[in-house]
């Protein structure tokens, strides 16, 4: 049974060129990972290849599990389990104006550093230090 407080999400890490792909979505302050939550009957694969399709009308592929991060959501301090997944994706990102995702941005190691845009705490403490630690995001 799942808890109401209780939020299970796909990221995917899509890294080019030492940069990761993070989403902001409207009303929210922090930039995120692509992705969102695992509907009913859902894979987190197949959740992540709805969901990126719907923000930024990309295909992704050959997705690999990368790690899961716990936290608190950062709107409404719900318990977030976030299962992430290195991935690409063919074409440029493109947004969708009738989805939630209102901007993109390729962040690097020194953008990162530098703290140059606002990013969620999950992001920011936990899944950029790992892709920095395991030499993805240098």
């Amino acid at each position: 049974m799942k808890s109401r407080n209780r939020i299970e999400k796909a990221g995917a890490l899509c890294i080019r060129d030492n940069k990761l792909l993070v989403v902001r979505k409207k009303g929210l302050e922090g930039y995120i990972t692509l992705g969102g939550k695992i509907e009913l009957g859902e894979t987190p694969i197949i959740c992540l290849q709805r969901e990126v399709k719907e923000e930024i009308g990309c295909e992704i592929k050959n997705p690999k599990y990368f790690a899961t991060f716990s936290g608190i959501t950062i709107n409404d301090s719900k318990t977030l389990r976030l299962r992430c997944y290195t991935a690409e994706f063919e074409g440029d990102p493109i947004l969708n104006p009738h989805d939630s995702v209102d901007r993109y941005y390729w962040i690097s190691y020194e953008d990162f550093k530098k703290s140059k845009i606002p990013l969620a705490p999950l992001l920011k403490k936990m899944v950029i230090p790992s892709l920095i630690e395991r030499g993805l995001l240098k």
